[in-house]
């Protein structure tokens, strides 16, 4: 019962810090990307954008080691096992640098071919050449420190790193809003990030160091080569999910700008910072109980583990449930009223695009068992599918429904591979069930966002005219009303529903 105390109390704190830190960051996110409309030229959105995503593509170079080690620690620091610690972080800090140096590798042998990969060439007086590198090093460097935050995160300490994170990200935006106004310049703006990142990292890095010193000690003996087998079995397992993911979430403004245009990226980056900013919130609330849930799956109690399982779903859907409606029927309202009405972009890729955010969503609860229970060379064709799927329906629907097409196909291609056969290997595999209670489930769950969304926008809010921040506000609150309600009064009966008020009323005061 200690134990269980313990996970459900480091979960609630992870999370409690997560989300004031995230929605902080919300508001100042909104407070720079104005400025930036504002003081700089449209196309800067759409560079943003699209070196963003190469370099998402490029991180595939980390190859799922992160999760492999991150494992392999849930049962030594259990079991405070000082010797095998020290193996795994000394495996996992010499990884990253190798990791580090190949990105960069790759980066730079990238540059040649960004005249490629930019079809539609931005209208900015700034190099590409020059942007291109700052996004690159402040991604490369971020590779030499992470490992001390990744083993504060596996021994349920997150919050830690999220209060400095905060701390920088206050001073990052106030620099960057005050370079913006007085010099307008891209560069000096990239640079800010830059310092104030691996200055963070650095901070964070010290403060584990201080707090754990067996993070620095060098083992007796390294892992031996049976234990770098299996750890490298996991991780190209998890390379094939990690170059799955890159080709379902960081090729869409690729693709944007290849079949639309470069506009149409920056139009979207917009919203993609209000889901990103969204994503960033779901997980500081849920990634605080996944060093719990990875404690939980180290021992041998199946039905606490199962009734997590659907703890978790059910908060995963209350939550991207109450996040999707909400962004479909206030984004273009706030986009109007705070970038005016040119940034607005159609209610069919408003909607296309919140079905891809809750379809990434919902995979929380299958994901986060299937990592944390060393699911990872289980099935590997999954994923495979998933991004054949999404790369050769993006370019389909791209073409015959526009940008609506590949949001739509990225959701897609999520739902008819790694969702359900994610939630099939922890049933089968570990929990041995059937998993059709959490198909049935996810298709519940799915069928009230779906239906909420659309009652939401065409009764109560298309017949009436909802103007100004006065109006985003009040449809704010009545979306949060109305989503709440109607998801208490379908699921208020059931008994996962009373479990996890009870557990947080119960809890939370305390905590």
């Amino acid at each position: 019962m200690a134990k269980s105390n313990s996970r459900l109390k480091n979960s609630i704190r992870n999370s409690a810090f997560g989300l004031f830190a995230e929605v902080t960051t919300l508001i100042l996110g909104f407070f720079v990307r104005s400025v930036f409309v504002k003081t700089l030229a449209e196309d800067y959105l759409g560079v943003n954008g699209i070196f963003t995503n190469i370099l998402q593509v490029l991180s595939f170079a980390e190859l799922g080691i992160g999760n492999a080690i991150v494992f392999s620690l849930y049962k030594p620091i259990r079991e405070k096992d000082g010797e095998r610690i020290k193996q795994y972080v000394t495996f996992y800090k010499y990884a990253y640098r190798v990791i580090g140096i190949v990105v960069a590798v790759l980066g730079l042998l990238l540059v040649p071919f960004l005249n490629i990969i930019i079809v539609d060439k931005p209208d900015i007086p700034d190099n590409l050449i020059i942007i291109y590198l700052l996004y690159l090093a402040n991604t490369v460097l971020s590779y030499f420190c992470v490992w001390k935050r990744t083993f504060m995160t596996a021994n349920q300490e997150r919050y830690i790193g999220t209060v400095v994170e905060q701390i920088f990200t206050i001073i990052q935006v106030i620099v960057q809003i005050v370079i913006l106004y007085t010099t307008h310049n891209f560069i000096f703006y990239l640079a800010t990030m830059i310092v104030c990142n691996q200055v963070r990292n650095l901070i964070i890095a010290g403060i584990c160091s201080k707090r754990y010193p067996v993070v620095n000690e060098k083992p007796k003996q390294d892992l031996t080569k049976e234990e770098k087998k299996s750890i490298f079995e996991n991780v190209k397992a998890l390379f094939v999910y990690k170059l799955s993911g890159v080709a379902l979430g960081s090729t869409d403004n690729i693709l944007i700008q290849a079949i639309i245009n470069f506009r149409s990226v920056s139009l979207y980056s917009n919203y993609s910072m209000i889901i990103t900013n969204f994503r960033l919130l779901a997980n500081q609330l849920l990634n605080g109980i996944t060093a719990s849930v990875g404690d939980l799956n180290a021992s041998d109690d199946n039905k606490a583990k199962e009734d997590v399982f659907f703890k978790l779903l059910f908060i995963s859907s209350w939550l991207y449930g109450l996040l999707c409606v909400g962004f479909i029927t206030v984004a273009n309202t706030l986009i109007e009223v705070w970038l005016g009405g040119n940034f607005v972009m159609p209610i069919e890729v408003v909607a296309a695009i919140a079905f891809s955010f809750y379809v990434e969503g919902m995979q929380f609860a299958g994901f986060t068992y299937r990592t944390t229970m060393g699911l990872f060379k289980e099935s590997v064709t999954a994923p495979v599918a998933s991004a054949i799927i999404n790369i050769a329906l993006s370019i389909v629907l791209g073409y015959a429904m526009g940008i609506t097409g590949i949001f739509i196909a990225t959701g897609v291609s999520r739902l008819a591979t790694t969702t359900w056969v994610d939630g099939y290997l922890v049933f089968k595999k570990r929990l041995n069930k059937s998993p059709v209670k959490f198909y049935g489930m996810y298709l519940v769950y799915f069928a009230f966002a779906v239906f909420v969304a659309l009652t939401t926008e065409y009764i109560y809010f298309r017949p009436f005219e909802f103007s100004g921040w006065l109006g985003v506000i009040l449809k704010i609150a009545i979306c949060f009303l109305i989503y709440n309600l109607k998801f208490v009064f379908f699921f208020g009966h059931t008994k996962v529903f009373k479990s996890v008020i009870k557990m947080f009323f119960k809890r939370g005061k305390r905590v």
